[in-house]
C-alpha cells in the first residue's frame, strides 16, 4: 500500500458510502469491527437547472436499513482498513507520492 499522507486517511477530510459487497469477500466480520457511522436507510437523487429542482427519494421496505451500504468517515476506515491489510501481509508505505505508473506488456 503506498500512502500520500503521514497515516492512512490522513489526506481525507470527508465521509463516503462503503458497498458491502466487496467488502465482505475480503472481511467477512467487518461489520462488528469497521469503524462504520450508520447503514444507508434513504437515497435520495436531486437533479437541478436553473431555479429549478426535482428530488426523486427511495426508502427500503419498512424503513429497514440497508445493509448493502454504510456511511464512513474515511480517516476513520482508511485507517482501519490499511491495518487489516497489514494484518495479511501488505506492506505499507507513508509519506509517498506516486507521479507517475510504469507498466510493461499489454494492460
Amino acid at each position: 500500500l503506498i500512502e500520500r499522507g503521514t497515516a492512512p486517511g490522513a489526506k481525507n477530510m470527508m465521509g463516503g458510502r462503503i458497498y458491502t459487497h466487496s467488502l465482505e469477500r475480503l472481511v467477512p466480520d467487518f461489520r462488528d469491527r469497521a469503524p462504520l457511522e450508520r447503514k444507508v436507510t434513504k437515497e435520495r437523487i436531486s437533479i437541478g437547472a436553473g431555479n429549478e429542482m426535482t428530488t426523486i427519494e427511495y426508502s427500503y421496505e419498512d424503513g429497514q436499513p440497508n445493509e448493502e451500504s454504510y456511511v464512513v468517515l474515511r480517516a476513520k476506515f482508511d485507517k482501519w482498513l490499511a491495518e487489516e491489510a497489514e494484518k495479511k501481509g501488505a506492506l505499507l508505505v507513508s509519506n509517498v507520492q506516486v507521479t507517475d505508473l510504469i507498466t510493461e506488456g499489454e494492460g
